[in-house]
């Protein structure tokens, strides 16, 4: 079941992040409070609650959860694009990837203290 779930929230991610994410999420996310990267958060909060909601039947820990998601990948988001805009770094350039390295392994972290969080 945890390994499903972690797979589930891994999958989940990847549709968020790169297929339904579109250019105006994208491109304000580095600025506090902005529609786009608001709109992209809350995306991620309903598809992390579905899946939560496809594995475990506590609905209160369903919703705390995919609400945790939803403000953590909007910080982590808002660091990572804030830091990109301020030092100008362009998708050509090592530091790019690797802020975007970080982005990814910080979401992913989430995911299994979210999955902890349930098996504690």
């Amino acid at each position: 079941m945890l390994l499903m779930l972690l797979s589930l929230l891994f999958i989940k991610h990847a549709l968020a992040d790169f297929f339904l994410q579109r250019s105006f999420m994208f491109y304000d996310k580095h600025i506090y409070g902005a529609q786009g990267g608001i709109v992209h958060a809350l995306i991620h909060a309903t598809l992390s609650w579905l899946v939560l909601f496809l594995i475990i039947s506590d609905l209160g820990t369903v919703t705390l959860l995919a609400l945790a998601d939803g403000v953590i990948h909007y910080h982590i988001d808002y660091l990572k694009s804030s830091w990109n805009v301020r030092t100008g770094a362009k998708h050509t350039e090592n530091r790019f990837w690797y802020a975007f390295g970080l982005d990814q392994l910080a979401h992913h972290l989430t995911y299994i203290g979210m999955v902890w969080y349930i098996v504690k």
